[in-house]
This record gives structure tokens, sequence and C-alpha cells, in this order.
């Protein structure tokens, strides 16, 4: 697995998640994975709760739907800006570890853009043999404060 390959892996997670189509979102992480959105402090304190957490690709199906059936939200535009990963092999050698920064824009109707979030990503990655997946995703974000709330997925 090549840094160019994980690079590819999270530029199409931020197009889905921009442009969509968002339901296509989930399919990139494994059928049994972790995903959570969890402030750095938290993170560095070892606590396991965090503004999002899913344990299955079932549960991030379920956001998905609620982001778009259930919820009420003003409706924005979001735009990811990931860096270079950094990839290296997972303790258990059937992974590989990536860790890269991002920020996420949001521009609002009538609103001046806004840095929504900045952080880094923590990833484990696996190869299915048809598509690199995240087998555990966790987007530490440096904000103090998140400003409005977290709709869609980081």
């Amino acid at each position: 697995m090549t840094p160019a390959a994980v690079a590819t892996l999270h530029a199409r997670y931020g197009a889905l998640l921009d442009d969509g189509p968002i339901e296509e979102w989930p399919a990139l992480f494994t059928d049994v994975c972790f995903y959570r959105v969890v402030s750095a402090d938290d993170h560095d304190r070892g606590l396991p709760l965090g503004l999002i957490r899913c344990e299955s690709r079932a549960m991030l199906c379920d956001r998905i739907r609620a982001v778009q059936e259930l919820s009420m939200y003003v409706p924005r535009r979001l735009r990811h800006v990931v860096g270079y990963p950094i990839v290296s092999a997972a303790p258990d050698g059937a992974a590989w570890r990536s860790t890269a920064a991002f920020a996420v824009y949001q521009a609002l109707p009538g609103e001046p853009l806004e840095t929504l979030v900045v952080g880094r990503y923590l990833d484990e990655i696996v190869d299915d043999g048809d598509a690199l997946r995240f087998r555990t995703r966790e987007v530490v974000y440096d904000n103090a404060l998140i400003p409005n709330s977290i709709v869609m997925p980081i």
C-alpha cells in the first residue's frame, strides 16, 4: 500500500461527503469498523465518547439516512482539504496506519465562508482485494468549539 493509494482513498472520502453521492460513503469502510469524531483533548485523555461514534458500516448507513431523511438543517456546502498521508504498517500486519491533517470549510447561504473544523485523521486501512477500506477512522479535531453543529460526517 502506497501513500498515493491512501491519498486517493482520502480524496474519494472527501468527494463523497462534499459532492455525493453520500450514500456511497459507508462503502469506504469495512463491514465491522470504527468511526469516531472526537476532540483532541478527549482523544489525548483516552476518553471513549465523541460527537459521532459508529461501530459498523450499518451504523454509518443509519447516520447517512438520518442526515438525508430525518434531520432539519440549513443547506450547506462542505469542502474537505486533506494533507498527504503518512503511512506505516499496523502492528497486526493485516492493516496499514495512516495519519493526515485535514480542514473542512463550510459555506452557508448568504454567510461568509467559515472553517468548520481542522484536525487529523487517524486511520487503519485494509486492502480487501477489491478496494482499500477504512477499518478505523478517528477524526480528531483541534477546535476548542465547533461552530453551530456537526450535521454531516467529517
